[in-house]
């Protein structure tokens, strides 16, 4: 204890939920969980030490993740001494770590494993027994306070799949604080695969039906930094309790150990790539080890592939694209070019995926695929369009993409909407629906062929919903024009709703 004045004083104690930040200065903030007692403390005059001292034995937590604080405690120590706390990397060579002059040590960070000792002082000195403090693993301290503290049973994980690999885990909901809804797997049996770099998989979950449609989705480690990026994000669904999708193994993604979670929650709510640590107040969160393994020497010569993706964007929007069918084993350099004659290096990108940067102008793209002898896959182009979201009112053009009224993002509840798209005079419009996602049987479109809701109506009476997509829609209209008529109610919007 520090310095402080002899006789009676006040002492407070507080708790709150992992989730809450509270410090030093929040003895009086006012919180939504945890408990606040206060006591009455007597503080006396401190003991006279006595020689010889001890300096008793350490304590704690002997292994911590890489950079955060360290935990020990003395005790058995002579009361009334001067005590000093020392750190070596080697139990040889030792120094005093600055200001750790009390029986515990928690403000000290390190980032590789470190002895600890304590000296106690009187007229003579005694030393601890040094403890070591080890670095876990990085798979070992992935975020995990906090994750889904309501319980289970709100969209519970019942079943996750890598199809071609051994992975194929059942499982329970399990309810464990801090964490919530949550289960760690062991690297054993099913619950665990070698994936091999460059190579493409099926990742299959399936939740428990409790009648409100979930997203799942999954992260994987692959650079093996201890952290879910957005970057290694893939949604598996979206609305449902069941479904799959493909992904494939980073050429340079690190071998060895690494970790993989995977998330449910209500398809209302946002589990997106930024949300790997987020707490939910539905669903569950799994944890598992994978390995990955070092892709097979390239066989020459390499099959270049095929590229995939989003080929047409809005101004200032990036574009996604894929190269599969590759020869595993190969180096991949992906090029751009503004004409699809000069060619230059993407820096960095030598993954069988890629980002593109923000594109205001027509991009090719290609990639360069290396064993002894170099081959191209077949170039891509990126078209940058106009793009319009749905509103009240009317447009005239014939070419661009047409989104929901939130763009790529959720649509707004509540709305009624009409809109109409008229070509230049002699076309008639044709729209291509390729994603179509709304709330079944609750949110609809409605789409006419003419330039007003009095026209003739196109599809089912009621509209279309769910995922039914309208497909192909021809105008064939005096004027060429569709109408579009968007009907959201209250709840639970849908990503991406429209955009042919």
């Amino acid at each position: 204890m520090p310095s402080a004045l002899n006789g009676q004083t006040g002492m407070r104690v507080r708790s709150v939920l992992a989730g809450e930040v509270i410090s030093g200065f929040d003895a009086c903030t006012n919180y939504s969980s945890g408990e606040t007692e206060d006591y009455i403390v007597t503080i006396d005059n401190a003991p006279v030490c006595t020689d010889p001292p001890t300096a008793g034995t350490i304590s704690g937590n002997l292994f911590v993740c890489s950079g955060n604080n360290v935990s020990l405690n003395a005790s058995g120590y002579t009361l009334g001494t001067s005590l000093q706390w020392q750190s070596s990397t080697d139990n040889l060579t030792w120094s005093d770590v600055p200001g750790a002059t009390f029986p515990f040590l928690n403000s000290v960070q390190t980032t590789v494993d470190t002895y600890f000792r304590m000296i106690a002082t009187c007229a003579a000195s005694d030393t601890s027994t040094s403890v070591l403090v080890t670095i876990k693993q990085f798979y070992e301290c992935y975020c995990f306070d906090d994750l889904n503290p309501v319980g289970c049973g709100n969209g519970d994980i019942l079943n996750v799949e890598i199809q071609t690999s051994t992975f194929n885990n059942n499982s329970t909901c399990n309810f464990v604080l801090p964490q919530g809804a949550y289960n760690l797997f062991p690297a054993i049996g099913s619950s665990t695969a070698t994936l091999q770099q460059g190579t493409a998989y099926n990742i299959a979950v399936s939740c428990n039906n409790n009648t409100v449609p979930l997203s799942t989705s999954a992260w994987i480690d692959y650079n093996r930094n201890g952290v879910f990026e957005n970057t290694e994000w893939v949604q598996i669904f979206a609305n449902g309790f069941t479904g799959n999708i493909g992904f494939t193994i980073p050429v340079n993604a690190g071998v060895g150990l690494t970790g993989m979670r995977i998330r449910s929650r209500y398809a209302t709510d946002s589990n997106g790539p930024d949300d790997a640590c987020e707490r939910f107040t539905s669903g569950e969160t799994e944890d598992y080890l994978i390995n990955i393994s070092s892709a097979n020497p390239c066989t020459d010569p390499p099959v270049a592939g095929n590229i995939t993706g989003t080929l047409s964007v809005c101004s200032g929007t990036s574009a996604g694209l894929t190269l599969t069918g590759f020869t595993p084993g190969t180096a991949l350099q992906w090029q751009s070019s503004p004409n699809g004659i000069a060619w230059t290096n993407i820096t960095g990108a030598n993954n069988n995926t890629l980002t593109t940067s923000a594109l205001n102008s027509q991009t090719h793209y290609r990639v360069e695929v290396s064993c002894a002898t170099i081959v191209y896959a077949t170039a891509v182009v990126v078209d940058v369009v106009q793009c319009y979201n749905m509103t009240n009112g009317t447009i005239v053009t014939c070419n661009g993409n047409f989104y929901d009224d939130g763009g790529a993002s959720d649509y707004t509840n509540n709305q009624t909407l009409v809109y109409t798209i008229t070509p230049l005079t002699g076309n008639l419009l044709q729209v291509n629906f390729n994603t179509f996602n709304l709330e079944s049987n609750f949110d609809f479109l409605k789409i006419y062929d003419g330039n007003n809701i009095s026209a003739t109506q196109i599809g089912p009476p009621n509209g279309y919903t769910g995922n039914s997509s309208p497909g192909i829609i021809t105008s064939s209209a005096p004027d060429g024009s569709l109408t579009f008529q968007f009907i959201s109610d209250n709840t639970i919007p849908k990503k991406d709703g429209l955009p042919p």
